[in-house]
């Protein structure tokens, strides 16, 4: 049992040591962590059916005054452009401005030489290994959440 309990206190300090250096690092030089979030699922979703502001609520778990402040400083900066949907006059879709799109992929671009730089210290199996467990947790947590 104090093994057990041992190992949950050293992956909870590992899990806010990767917060920290995630978040106190500024590893996005020109977009937040939230903005960049958006605009990935934006990006994603840019064939596809039209996105609208509660369902990026559902997929990002940010409260709606969260992401209503957070949808109108995008706007402003013109990374999003929101209009009404054509078949549901109350319902309100947002997408990525053409106009945004290079400096999101620049941002992305960035992150992604970051975890190229991550993969290569952990060479190939680690790095699968991790990404299959960071699922794996994500996962777990979800589904906690979603019990209580």
């Amino acid at each position: 049992m104090e093994h057990e309990r041992q190992a949950q206190e050293q992956l909870l300090q590992a899990w806010m040591e990767m917060e920290v250096c995630i978040r106190g690092n500024r590893l996005l030089s020109d977009l937040s962590m939230n903005e960049m979030l958006i605009c990935n699922l934006l990006y994603q979703r840019r064939s596809g059916d039209p996105v609208t502001a509660t369902e990026l609520c559902t997929r990002t778990r940010l409260l709606k005054s969260q992401m209503n402040h957070l949808l109108n400083s995008m706007e402003s900066q013109g990374l999003i452009c929101r209009e009404r949907n054509s078949r549901d006059k109350r319902a309100v879709c947002v997408s990525l401005c053409e106009e945004a799109v290079p400096r999101y992929l620049r941002e992305h671009d960035h992150v992604l030489d970051i975890v190229g730089a991550v993969c290569s210290a952990l060479g190939k199996d680690d790095a699968e290994a991790l990404t299959t467990l960071m699922h794996k947790a994500a996962s777990i947590v979800s589904h906690l959440k979603e019990e209580n």
